[in-house]
């Protein structure tokens, strides 16, 4: 295949890929999942805007307690805006 990239030509030849025949009982080759390779990083201390920080992984209680907290904060905005709208709809009814 004859291509050109800014005045100069080229002769391109693309690569051939060759699929294996499937039987009617395997999945087609779309719909496989690939798996991706774990990675591991080197352990580092690394900064950030002056705010340091490392890229170890946490342990397993560090993420139970940051779960825990999380669903806490929640929890907590969430009865935080109920009180705020009965405070409104208190106002609004001229009960408060």
């Amino acid at each position: 295949m004859q291509l050109t990239y800014r005045g100069v030509s080229y002769d391109y030849n693309p690569p051939t890929v060759e699929l294996a025949s499937t039987s009617s009982q395997e999945h087609d080759w779309r719909f496989r999942n690939h798996h991706n390779s774990v990675t591991l990083q080197p352990n580092a201390n690394l900064t950030w805007r002056g705010v340091k920080y490392d890229n170890n992984p946490t342990s397993d209680d560090a993420i139970k307690e940051k779960s825990r907290w999380l669903i806490l904060r929640r929890q907590q905005k969430q009865i935080d805006r109920a009180d705020s709208m009965s405070l409104r709809l208190a106002e609004e009814l001229g009960l408060g």
